[in-house]
């Protein structure tokens, strides 16, 4: 591995450090791109500030990358806390976490796509550069003409509420090339994303104990469609305790393999990053670029 200027165990940032181990050993590339090209985007570690006189999509891709720090940290410290009668019900915002991870990862590949257009290291169709305001007008279009048959089928049919204005876009098939690795890691994110809408619409199911082992358990992924009542609980548990696990094993399952698969597509974001700052044009929105500040 490369030596790195910057370290995470070294930052100012508590959420930096607390994961710096962590990342260190399951999620390497992590450091990399933070260290060889974020970093210059912040001007830290003598100032905290985001630049402001850099382009707006480079400032996106700072956010997102530390957006993905952030969930896998809420994770990391989360996870041995869970058990039955939580009010806060932390196993079910642990996989809330795991969705903010996958949607900071799409915004990160989008934004670095953003930049590689404007540099004009790519070419790409206008409606993936569609600007936040008129993402709002298109949104409230789509509140308007096709919520109330959406609202219906969530009721009906348990079919999550979704609205993707650049759907016919897949940002992971254009900057990741390798195939196997785009392919485990939908299925990963499909199994995942399943798992929370799962919680989402059925809120009174969570994790239970065994009352005569005392042992905690879960549905696992495979096994949601049948069990979405405590009553399913009730009988599905004597006949199928292999349709449950324990939920611990569940996270660190998904935990160490979401480190596992991002720590791949990482790899291939260094190697687009390199070609964003060796460009060129990249100084002119480094350090000469003129934002339009609110």
């Amino acid at each position: 591995m490369q030596q790195l200027e910057y370290r995470l165990k070294n930052a100012a940032h508590n959420i930096e450090r607390e994961m710096a181990e962590t990342i260190e050993i399951k999620f390497p590339n992590f450091e990399i791109l933070w260290s060889k090209y974020l970093m210059l985007l912040t001007g830290m570690p003598s100032d905290p500030n985001l630049r402001n006189d850099t382009f707006p999509n480079l400032e996106e891709i700072v956010m997102s990358h530390f957006g993905v720090l952030k969930s896998l940290n809420y994770i990391r410290i989360s996870k041995s806390n869970i058990g039955p009668g939580d009010p806060y019900q932390t196993y079910k915002n642990i996989y809330f976490h795991f969705g903010l991870i996958f949607d900071s990862v799409d915004n990160l590949l989008r934004n670095i796509l953003i930049v590689q257009n404007h540099l004009k290291i790519i070419k790409l169709d206008e409606k993936i550069k569609i600007p936040k305001s008129k993402l709002l007008s298109e949104y409230n279009e789509w509140i308007d003409q096709k919520y109330n048959n959406a609202y219906n089928n969530m009721i009906q049919f348990g079919k999550p509420i979704l609205y993707h204005p650049q759907n016919n876009y897949s940002f992971l098939k254009i900057l990741i090339t390798q195939k196997p690795i785009r392919k485990k890691y939908n299925k990963f994110v499909k199994g995942v994303r399943d798992y929370r809408n799962f919680f989402i619409h059925n809120p009174g199911v969570d994790i239970a104990r065994n009352k005569s082992s005392q042992k905690l358990f879960a549905i696992k992924k495979e096994y949601v469609d049948i069990c979405k009542h405590w009553s399913d609980f009730q009988k599905l548990v004597p006949k199928h305790p292999e349709y449950f696990e324990d939920p611990h094993i569940i996270i660190d399952n998904d935990f160490n393999l979401s480190l596992e698969l991002l720590n791949k597509l990482w790899k291939s974001l260094i190697n687009e990053m390199e070609k964003i700052y060796s460009h060129k044009d990249f100084p002119k929105i480094f350090k000469k670029y003129k934002r339009n500040m609110l």
